[in-house]
């Protein structure tokens, strides 16, 4: 599954979880995770959403969730 930019976000801030991913990617050294969050689409199989997810203490289910809510955001 794939959502844009937008919808993750948009998922994200309903949730209550856009500042932790922001801080979590600020926080990061990793230049790469951070062009992620800056230019890509969200996959949800992707190293980049399994390393945020597990920074948020969120099981693959609630990540599986996040993303349906994520879908249904227009």
């Amino acid at each position: 599954m794939q959502v844009t930019r937008y919808q993750a976000k948009a998922a994200l801030l309903d949730a209550g979880l856009l500042d932790q991913c922001e801080a979590i990617v600020a926080a990061s050294d990793d230049p790469q995770l951070k062009i992620a969050w800056q230019e890509a689409g969200f996959i949800r199989r992707s190293a980049f959403v399994d390393y945020v997810g597990a920074q948020l203490n969120m099981t693959p289910e609630q990540l599986d969730q996040l993303f349906i809510a994520a879908a249904k955001i227009k």
